[in-house]
């Protein structure tokens, strides 16, 4: 669970989500989605911790997760000069073991893998 995530339901059976500032009713937010003739759905993810190992989808770089800026999520590279990038949420998965495995490699070489 989230830190500070409360599921309320009413008498009526209706269930509200609450994230912080956030208050989010579900089924109003899927029928609308679903008016509005989305034809893909995307779960929202959690914010990854500082330092979380990660793909960009988009580009196939491997980078740790540096903080959110706006509705993206800074990346740096964990090969080469680590330059930092952006990237869509959506375009992002957590790294697999043997993507852990290989930056591990780099960090112990000097980053010079990949």
């Amino acid at each position: 669970m989230l830190p500070g995530l409360k599921v309320e339901q009413a008498e009526s059976g209706d269930c509200r989500l609450a994230l912080g500032n956030l208050d989010i009713d579900p089924g109003k937010e899927l029928a609308f989605a679903v008016l509005a003739g989305a034809s893909v759905l995307h779960a929202i993810k959690a914010v990854p911790n500082a330092g979380e190992l990660l793909v960009d989808t988009s580009t196939g770089r491997l980078g740790k997760f540096r903080g959110v800026e706006g509705e993206r999520w800074r990346l740096a590279g964990v090969f080469g000069n680590g330059e930092p990038w952006t990237a869509d949420p959506h375009n992002v998965r957590e790294a697999t073991v043997n993507e852990r495995v290989r930056a591990d490699m780099a960090a112990v070489i000097g980053g010079k893998a990949g």
